[in-house]
């Protein structure tokens, strides 16, 4: 393996808004494009990436809305080596094109067939791309796969053409770091002068550990997205890298308490929740168990931790929840709340009562209540004020007429409301703005969710900060 010296304060795109959009069931409208942006933003990314715009109409919008949000930040947007795929792009105001093609073999009988040459098909895409005013990245798609001979070609005509970066996408996961290492390497020494971007995919479970290694050997940008969310297995975890980046020091943290909320934004959004044991985000990261480690934290925080839990938004946690052994403590009666326990619903009929949370069993992750709504004169307004939060939820509403009739209720979700008569259940999914009200009626309302705390489990803005320390809300319609 040759010497290498990292390259110092390397620059990230992230493309949780286009990579991130490719997970299985995950669709980011506009609004939830908008506010992800704004948060990536706050972290001092370097460049957004954001959707495939030739796609849809609603693509190129979500495209435009980043745009708007992302302000000064260049967005970038995806597009085959076809000029109306370029050209989609200019349309929505993005000022990168990412521009991709498969030149190896397996590309070539699988994806998308081009009569011509390689290098005239990569000219005449970058070539027209610079003729309309658009900053290049050139990709060599399934790079690791690609002979040598041929990543050239691709990435010197690119050049050739006026290509602003060279794109390096291990689309398969393929590589271990010290092949990361010897390849990188090869193509900085190479093509000198040039930025040079990764794209590590995770099927193998390295693409962090890739990530780096790419810095190492003299890669300038990092593509990643937040909890590495894309195809299959997804790709580099934005917000891991960010934090290795600075304890590494090679890169500043910027806005790092933020990192477990944005973590917790794309959960929502994209309904993909991360394991307990991940690094940064997950529930058990900082948290001590062993009697020995408990003890050594409490007398030294540096004890067992990496770095020190508060840069990234944690904290050293010696008293973790624990199901409870004996069996009669998991049946339990419910305890009747008060009117100020639940932060966002006020203006409530009738008694509630806590069927199951995290305080009635311990680590249960699951919240439940049950509602007495009593017949009224005057329903009033809203009887819970309009929230969201970070996992699914249900409503139930059920009347006490026969058959469960008998209760008419109105919901919010989104924008859209509903009149929702008893017996009936909602679905709401995490992230999406809802609220409901009493019409008419008598019945019970049941509110469970996937989540042993209420309170934590709603999704709060107010985290992210100016340059004066001031919080700043996104404008959120959804």
């Amino acid at each position: 393996m040759s010497e290498t010296r990292p390259q110092l304060n390397p620059c990230i795109i992230d493309t949780t808004l286009r990579e991130g959009a490719q997970a299985p069931g995950v669709l980011f409208g506009e609004e939830e494009s908008a506010e992800i942006a704004h948060a990536l933003v706050s972290l001092g990314i370097d460049m957004v990436e954001c959707g495939h715009p030739i796609i849809s109409d609603a693509e190129a919008r979500r495209v435009r809305a980043t745009v708007v949000i992302c302000g000064a930040v260049p967005v970038l947007a995806h597009a085959r080596a076809r000029s109306e795929d370029i050209d989609s792009v200019k349309a929505t105001g993005a000022r990168w094109v990412g521009i991709f093609m498969g030149v190896n073999a397996i590309s070539r009988n699988s994806r998308i067939r081009f009569k011509q040459p390689v290098h005239e098909v990569v000219s005449k895409a970058v070539g027209h791309a610079k003729n309309i005013g658009l900053r290049v990245r050139f990709t060599v798609e399934d790079g690791s796969r690609t002979p040598w001979s041929e990543l050239v070609e691709g990435y010197r005509a690119a050049l050739e053409a006026g290509a602003d970066r060279l794109g390096f996408a291990d689309t398969v996961g393929l590589l271990c770091p010290w092949e990361v290492e010897d390849l990188i390497g090869r193509l900085s020494r190479e093509f000198a002068g040039h930025d040079l971007e990764v794209h590590f995919h995770n099927d193998r479970g390295m693409a962090n550990a890739n990530a780096l290694s790419a810095v190492r050997a003299g890669a300038r940008w990092i593509s990643s997205s937040v909890n590495g969310i894309g195809e299959r297995c997804g790709i580099a975890d934005t917000l891991t890298l960010l934090a290795n980046l600075d304890v590494l020091k090679w890169r500043h943290l910027r806005n790092g308490r933020a990192l477990p909320y944005i973590s917790k934004l794309v959960q929502a959004y994209s309904r993909l929740m991360v394991d307990r044991w991940r690094p940064i985000a997950g529930a058990n990261a900082f948290t001590h168990v062993a009697k020995l480690h408990r003890r050594a934290v409490l007398s030294d925080e540096r004890a067992y931790a990496w770095t020190f839990p508060e840069t990234i938004g944690r904290v050293n946690s010696t008293d973790p929840e624990v199901l409870p052994s004996g069996r009669e403590r998991l049946i339990n009666r419910p305890q009747l709340m008060s009117a100020t326990e639940l932060r966002p619903r006020q203006r409530r009929p009738g008694d509630c009562y806590l069927m199951l949370d995290n305080s009635v069993v311990p680590d249960a992750r699951q919240y439940c209540i049950v509602r007495r709504i009593p017949e009224m004169d005057d329903c009033g307004e809203g009887h819970a004020d309009v929230h969201r939060h970070c996992v699914d939820s249900v409503f139930l509403f059920i009347g006490h007429g026969p058959a469960l009739r008998g209760l008419t209720v109105e919901v919010r979700l989104g924008a859209e409301m509903f009149v929702v008569e008893s017996p009936s259940s909602v679905f709401i999914p995490s992230g999406l703005l809802h609220s409901y009200r009493v019409l008419a009626g008598a019945g019970l309302f049941i509110n469970h969710m996937q989540a042993g705390d209420y309170n934590s489990s709603l999704l709060d803005s107010a985290i992210f900060q100016s340059d004066s320390g001031v919080p700043v809300e996104p404008a959120v319609s959804r």
